[in-house]
């Protein structure tokens, strides 16, 4: 079963990673206490770039799923889907932040 995302969080880009660009990919370069965590770097697509870049600013997940639909003309499942996959990933590694709403 998929995990779903609880509706009184906030997720926002860890501001200890920088999104970077060399020779063409995007990479996310860990700062910071990051650098001694993490040791190594992050590759991004073009969807996970364009997520990076939303999540400047803290999001429900609701929001992510809706914007991420919106950008990519994705049906509302599918946009869930690949949200969840990517907020997954991102928070397993630190790279995505979550916090309680209020």
């Amino acid at each position: 079963m998929k995990e779903k995302y609880e509706e009184s969080m906030l997720y926002y880009a860890n501001p200890q990673y920088l999104l970077r660009e060399i020779a063409g990919d995007f990479i996310l370069v860990p700062v910071g206490q990051a650098a001694v965590d993490f040791n190594g770097l992050a590759a991004m697509n073009q969807t996970s770039v364009w997520l990076w870049h939303y999540l400047q600013s803290e999001k429900t997940a609701e929001d992510i799923i809706r914007a991420f639909a919106d950008e990519y003309d994705l049906s509302p499942e599918q946009s869930e889907e690949d949200v969840n996959d990517f907020l997954k990933l991102a928070l397993e590694h630190g790279l995505i932040l979550k916090h309680v709403k209020g």
